[in-house]
């Protein structure tokens, strides 16, 4: 007798996580780990000025990619070969570092060559977590800080010796986890026009200017704030993995818990962290001087996280240019921090001074009150944008692209006329397909049209790409949603709108 379907039905939240592979969180732990491996190690202690080289060298050769690279042309393929080129450059560095005993001249040679070519998967990670939903980027970035808190607590236990290994190890395993991520995930590059002043209007200013404050708070950190034993313990070295744990739990909550698609607006969760830092050492720095200052520091390292988080939600909600906007901002808010620090000749040891408590006190204070001032607006301008009008609506494919996507998608020219039919399920159920199965804008774009009876050069004029684009897109629909033609994608949206 043929096997019956079964009644039974699968968990909504195993389905979604289904659908989001961890390699990409490996690979971005692999490739934060080597720099703190390397001037941690018996190597970088010989000379404090070996760590500005790489960040200076660094931070100018992202500088200067970003002013090339509307002149660039790139593919996904060229992307790749460049960041598999850097781990062998990275890996002689590396040697050239080990060799300091002998002459310092190698170490400054080889923070040099690893702070140049680590701009390179610095941003392919980025194209990549820029290109997927926020919802799996913010979820793969989240634990790759805790993968990377974790490794970097238990490496400290170790002799300063055996950082060679993470230094030679993690740039292969990082590149082989970018290959595999974008090879799994069907990621494109396509053609992007320059970045140009309409994409600044696109810019989330509110949230960027508590990012900026958060940024200073972490040159705070790093220039005014004493460093001392305390920071080698066991217990200190736990705080980073907790905290980065915390803020995962919080996320995979609202995305997988609560089914929001909308992970970007957890940015107060950052803002909170950094003010939980300043206000500890603003209160706690001259009776616990130990754990303010170290609860502090921790805090900091957020920074990187909320400004990857946004930036990767950004480009992929606005349609930002991906690599100069995830480029910028990695620049402008966590480079930065590292360079006036380490430009700064003198890091007080000991008791804190007066000045850094009141400093870091009006930060907090800034803030926290930056930090109300925003998410006011924010729940205003969504309010009025939420209006039943703009719910199914009438408005058919466009309105269900933008209600899912923030992106207005353009009607063609039948749909404007009313040669179309309309959207036969709510955009509800199409959102739900996207978060379960991790479709891009374009997959749903897709969806929408074949929904709407739309045969494939149809689509293709109407999205103005060429048939073959449309049928990997019908390609990528039907494989990671495990339908083989329309009318099994049709039974699924129903399936979906039933199960509201």
């Amino acid at each position: 007798m043929p096997l019956q379907e079964s009644m039974r039905k699968r968990s909504a939240v195993l389905v979604a996580l289904a659908g989001y592979s961890v390699l990409p969180a490996l690979g971005i732990a692999c490739f934060r780990i080597p720099p703190w491996a390397m001037f941690r190690s018996e190597y970088g202690y010989l000379d404090g000025n070996v760590e500005l080289i790489s960040h200076f060298i660094q931070a100018l050769t992202l500088v200067l990619f970003l002013v090339v690279e509307r002149r660039l042309r790139y593919t996904e393929s060229t992307l790749v070969r460049a960041a598999g080129v850097s781990v062998l450059a990275t890996l002689l560095g590396t040697v050239l570092f080990c060799l300091a005993p002998l002459d310092i001249v190698y170490a400054y040679i080889g923070a040099a060559i690893t702070g140049a070519v680590s701009t390179i998967p610095l941003l392919v990670w980025g194209y990549y977590l820029c290109s997927v939903n926020p919802c799996k980027s913010a979820f793969q970035l989240t634990l790759a800080f805790v993968f990377y808190g974790l490794a970097t607590a238990m490496l400290s236990g170790l002799p300063a010796s055996w950082a060679v290994v993470p230094m030679m190890l993690c740039p292969v395993l990082c590149f082989v986890c970018l290959w595999l991520s974008i090879s799994r995930d069907d990621a494109t590059v396509t053609a992007e026009a320059p970045f140009a002043r309409g994409d600044l209007r696109r810019l989330p200013w509110g949230v960027l200017a508590v990012l900026f404050v958060c940024a200073l708070s972490n040159t705070l950190a790093k220039v005014l704030v004493p460093t001392g034993d305390f920071a080698s313990s066991t217990v200190a070295r736990l705080y980073w993995p907790v905290i980065f744990t915390v803020v995962f739990i919080v996320f995979c909550l609202w995305i997988f818990g609560l089914r929001r698609s909308d992970p970007y607006r957890l940015w107060p969760i950052f803002a909170i962290l950094i003010f939980s830092g300043l206000l500890c050492y603003t209160a706690l720095s001259i009776p616990q001087p130990a754990f303010a200052n170290t609860f502090f520091r921790a805090t900091q390292d957020c920074v990187m996280l909320f400004c990857w988080v946004i930036a990767a939600a950004t480009a992929y909600r606005k349609h930002v240019p991906a690599i100069p906007l995830f480029g910028l901002m990695t620049l402008v808010f966590v480079k930065s921090p590292l360079l006036v620090s380490s430009l700064v000749p003198w890091v007080p040891v000991g008791a804190p001074g007066a000045s850094a408590v009141v400093v870091t006190a009006v930060t907090a204070l800034t803030l926290v009150v930056l930090t109300v001032v925003i998410s006011n607006l924010d729940a205003l301008s969504r309010l009025k944008a939420g209006a039943p009008s703009a719910r199914m609506s009438g408005e058919a494919d466009g309105g269900a692209v933008a209600a899912m996507t923030g992106v207005a998608m353009p009607l063609p020219a039948t749909a404007a006329a009313g040669g179309a039919p309309s959207l036969s399920a709510p955009e509800e159920a199409v959102g739900k397909m996207q978060a379960a199965f991790d479709l891009t804008q374009r997959e749903v774009e897709t969806a929408l049209y074949l929904l709407n009876g739309y045969t494939m050069p149809q689509i293709a004029d109407t999205l103005c790409v060429s048939i073959d684009t449309v049928r990997s897109h019908c390609k990528n629909l039907y494989r990671k949603t495990g339908i083989h033609k329309k009318q099994e994608l049709v039974r699924l949206v129903e399936q979906l709108r039933v199960q509201e």
